[in-house]
């Protein structure tokens, strides 16, 4: 399956390298359709890898004939499923057989996401002001959640799926700031590209 068109985006500092590492991603990371792999997954997660490998599908055939997707959303939507499939069908550890997460993965995930989005989210303020009770209540919750989940490998996995939506969901909303802000990236910005990158490599390191 092709990729989206290998169009550079024109951004500077943090925010081009949240850019790149995206498109780069997009167009070297496509999940594997194994049959090995995928016969691994069991009941309703089975049913949402084939749904949304068909939804990728149908979205490259719209976009290259009648459609004309924007060019934030085709990389945001292209890159966000191709991450979530590969992190979906690929184990954090190599040769570890695909397991169900339970309910307390999935609680875990949320929580953990729900952290570090609101850590991210206050990054700007932090940085202005300085962090008030509630950042460093935040931070050492985010901090043991994350240590609980360690031992937990579907919690983490489902974490990083969280944390992928995050990312090119801010990308797609905030794209056009973020060519006007070339030079002028914010703490938000900063912390959302070192997320774009570390999803990144551990999509690619998995595939």
């Amino acid at each position: 399956m092709n990729g989206p068109p290998a169009g550079r985006v024109r951004a500077g500092g943090v925010s081009g390298g949240m850019m790149a590492a995206i498109e780069d991603t997009s167009q070297t990371a496509s999940p594997a359709a194994g049959g090995s792999r995928a016969s691994q997954l069991t009941g309703g997660w089975a049913w949402l890898y084939r749904g949304m490998a068909v939804a990728l599908g149908l979205f490259a055939v719209w976009s290259a004939g009648p459609g004309n997707p924007e060019e934030n959303f085709h990389l945001g939507f292209y890159t966000l499923v191709t991450w979530i499939l590969t992190l979906l069908l690929f184990p954090g550890q190599k040769g570890a057989p695909w397991r169900p997460p339970s309910r307390a993965d999935l609680l875990l995930a949320a929580g953990l996401t729900a952290l570090i989005a609101y850590s991210i989210w206050r990054a700007d303020a932090v940085s202005e002001k300085g962090a008030a009770a509630a950042d460093w209540i935040g931070w050492a919750a985010a901090a043991g959640v994350a240590a609980v989940s360690l031992r937990r490998p579907q919690a983490i996995n489902f974490a990083l799926k969280g944390l992928a939506i995050l990312c090119l969901g801010y990308f797609i909303y905030h794209y056009l700031e973020l060519q006007d802000w070339m030079g002028a990236w914010t703490s938000t910005d900063f912390w959302m590209a070192f997320l774009a990158i570390g999803l990144s490599l551990e999509s690619a390191r998995r595939g």
